[in-house]
């Protein structure tokens, strides 16, 4: 639990000082996929690497304008973290889905403006 706090903050931190979040970000799912104490969701998390994160993608430049973008990232994540942590798996589970399908809307709204 201590290891996705520590991802956590290092989002955080990523996102105050305007660096890149992407690695910091996979690391944070990389973290929670072995919480889950299922095998297979960290081996497939490390099987696609950081394709797991969109944003990725973006240019340093494009990463560091959309702060909006990543305070939303960053919320979603202290829900998912915050559910892990009061020990509610359905809360968790919540969370996660909410934020894969914010993740799909954002990453098509980036696709139409490119």
């Amino acid at each position: 639990e201590e290891k996705i706090f520590d991802a956590h903050r290092a989002v955080a931190q990523c996102i105050a000082e305007g660096q890149p979040t992407s690695s910091a970000d996979f690391a944070l799912h990389l973290s929670v996929a072995e919480a889950t104490n299922n095998p297979r969701f960290p081996e497939f998390l490390a099987m696609i690497g950081q394709n797991a994160i969109p944003r990725a993608a973006l240019t340093r430049r494009e990463q560091g304008t959309a702060k909006p973008y990543l305070d939303q990232l960053h919320s979603e994540h202290a829900r998912i973290v915050t559910a892990i942590s009061d020990g509610d798996a359905d809360a968790a589970r919540e969370a996660m889905r909410s934020h894969l399908q914010g993740s799909q809307r954002r990453y098509r709204a980036l696709q139409q403006t490119n």
